[in-house]
């Protein structure tokens, strides 16, 4: 079965996209056109793809868009379009390419198949997926016949497939741009979000997030690129505060404001209650000044 079957319970067949990528990509725009990057929940994505309610066909669509990586979580129950899906549907030549290279391998089944029968016929595919993997023959049907289509898309083929490494536990690994220690740049949608670079403390298991300092969220690795250290950064001794003084690290908010705003709020240094006290007035009077919002 495909993913919405694995949804219900359902583990006959394993989890698979049950449509090709290309398919998942018309979806995808038609997403996009009418929401853009909006977090939508499902019965919202599936009536904006042209499905009528939350049918079997809207489920399975769904789930190949998550399998492909062409969508991502936001807050409980609520998901938007990734960066790889804009790259793929709007990028220029080479982010496309990467693009639809990344996504077809995404799904774990595709990225294993891609190592055993990147150019076997549909009844190989479905055969071994019977025999070897306990597909159902439905099942193994539709995968085998997503798995071809997917590949072509992508142009995947044994001259130029270079299968993803793995570690010991068979997780497949993605190729670190960065280290701990190095210094960092971080470009969501176009927008540098660092005033300064920032260094790496630490990288999730798969290394598809980078940890910084003054922060504990995962930033996507896609999104990060090696900067050089700031200039202003001083001796390691130089940095000790004076005794008696707290400090506390940098810290850097981007926060969601409606309409397409943008806000950042970044606090540095030998901070005291005192300080946020007037900060948060000037914050207040900042709104103040607006009134009730009309224009004059």
């Amino acid at each position: 079965m495909a993913d919405e079957d694995n949804d219900r319970g359902g583990e006959r067949s394993g989890r698979y996209p049950g449509v090709s990528l290309a398919d998942a990509l018309a979806a995808a725009e038609k997403l996009y056109k009418q929401e853009r990057l909006a977090p939508v929940d499902n019965t919202t994505a599936a009536a904006k793809m042209g499905y009528k309610g939350l049918s079997g066909p809207a489920r399975v669509m769904i789930g190949a868009l998550r399998q492909y990586g062409l969508i991502e979580k936001t807050t409980v129950g609520r998901f938007r379009l990734s960066k790889a899906a804009i790259e793929a549907m709007h990028g220029n030549e080479t982010q496309k390419a990467n693009a639809l290279k990344v996504a077809a391998l995404n799904p774990p089944l595709f990225a294993d198949l891609a190592k055993t029968h990147l150019e076997g016929s549909e009844d190989n595919i479905r055969s071994y997926l019977i025999t070897e993997k306990g597909f159902i023959d439905t099942g193994a049907r539709n995968a085998a016949k997503a798995f071809r289509e997917t590949m072509a898309v992508a142009k995947i083929t044994l001259s130029g497939y270079n299968a993803p490494s793995s570690g010991d536990d068979g997780a497949t690994k993605l190729p670190n741009r960065v280290a701990a220690g190095d210094y960092v740049q971080w470009n969501s949608a176009g927008v540098l979000q660092f005033v300064e670079p920032k260094r790496v403390t630490g990288l999730s298991d798969d290394g598809s997030y980078v940890f910084v300092e003054g922060s504990q969220t995962g930033l996507p690795m896609a999104e990060i690129s090696k900067a050089e250290p700031p200039a202003s950064i001083p001796p390691l001794a130089m940095q000790q505060p004076p005794l008696g003084v707290t400090t506390i690290p940098p810290m850097n908010w981007v926060l969601s404001v409606p309409r397409g705003v943008r806000a950042q709020l970044i606090i540095t240094g030998d901070v005291k209650p005192d300080d946020l006290k007037r900060l948060k007035a000037q914050i207040d009077f900042l709104a103040e000044s607006f009134g009730d919002g009309s224009e004059n």
